[in-house]
């Protein structure tokens, strides 16, 4: 009889435990929501540093020389990123935002988003594009006065 009582108690117990564990579970969620600009602020800021970073280190080269970065390049480099921004955030918020966006993949997919958005409106490569294009212009137009 005392067996019973024991086996009873902690089958209560775990059932209390888990209605707990739910509670919690489900707060957590609720908090994305409700703390979302500030979770977004905390990842803008990484993303932002992480960048210059992979753009100082592996992109501004190209920007500088108004090459165009190759396909295999773009994706390692956006890949770099990604890792780069899980090792700012550290393991407490990865997991956080994992959580958030319900999987790594989904998250990361996010990130390297983020990372092409700002990559397509590089100003340096802009501008340097423009630059060279002006300059070829001119350098037309006089070739082609002198020519006549």
């Amino acid at each position: 009889m005392i067996h019973i009582y024991g086996i009873l108690s902690f089958i209560f117990l775990f059932c209390l435990l888990y209605v707990f564990y739910r509670k919690i579970k489900n707060n957590e969620n609720l908090d994305f929501i409700k703390f979302y600009e500030h979770y977004f602020i905390v990842l803008t800021i990484h993303m932002d540093k992480a960048f210059e970073i992979i753009y100082k280190e592996k992109i501004m080269v190209y920007s500088l020389e108004a090459m165009k970065i190759n396909e295999s390049q773009f994706k390692t480099v956006s890949k770099d990123f990604g890792y780069l921004v899980l090792k700012m955030i550290g393991p407490g918020l990865k997991k956080s935002f994992i959580n958030m966006y319900g999987s790594e993949e989904t998250f990361l997919f996010n990130v390297m988003e983020y990372f092409n958005t700002k990559f397509e409106n590089d100003e340096i490569y802009k501008t340097t594009t423009d630059e060279l294009m002006s300059g070829d212009t001119k350098e037309d137009f006089w070739k082609n006065i002198n020519q006549k």
